[in-house]
């Protein structure tokens, strides 16, 4: 049975981008409150005199992020304003989720495209940012040595 010692609290992962590809220069989003991984593939299905046969496309894969726009981020944090610049441009990013143990227990990295944004500032509140990047390909799951 497993220990649930070694279960990873969400607390202590973080979302990070780096808009280079060849060397990647990381950069946490800012005051980040939640990220999420959804993945899912098209299934074929053709009828035959044989019975039904099904076949399983690629995978495809999305992840979504949010969090509280601050309008004094450090250097090695990633801002709104540079979330809304990336998703306005073409080009793709290194996105990565994971924990902050070293090496990571929890990993998920892949390239991207920024393919959606919105904000909103509820009544009472802080500006608060959601944003969701198709990802490209299959997703790595070993942290770079």
């Amino acid at each position: 049975m497993a220990d649930l010692t070694n279960n990873i609290s969400s607390n202590i992962t973080g979302l990070w981008i780096s808009t280079a590809l060849d060397t990647p220069v990381w950069k946490e989003i800012v005051c980040g409150t939640d990220v999420s991984l959804d993945g899912s593939a098209d299934i074929t299905t053709t009828s035959t005199k044989c019975g039904t046969a099904k076949s399983k496309g690629s995978m495809s894969w999305s992840m979504s992020g949010s969090g509280v726009a601050n309008h004094s981020p450090d250097s090695d944090e990633l801002s709104a304003d540079e979330l809304i610049e990336i998703a306005q441009g073409t080009a793709q990013v290194l996105i990565r989720w994971q924990d902050n143990t070293t090496p990571a227990n929890f990993y998920r990295s892949s390239t991207a495209h920024i393919t959606a944004y919105t904000e909103n500032a509820p009544e009472g509140g802080t500006v608060e940012f959601d944003f969701t990047a198709e990802l490209q390909g299959n997703i790595d799951l070993t942290p770079a040595a």
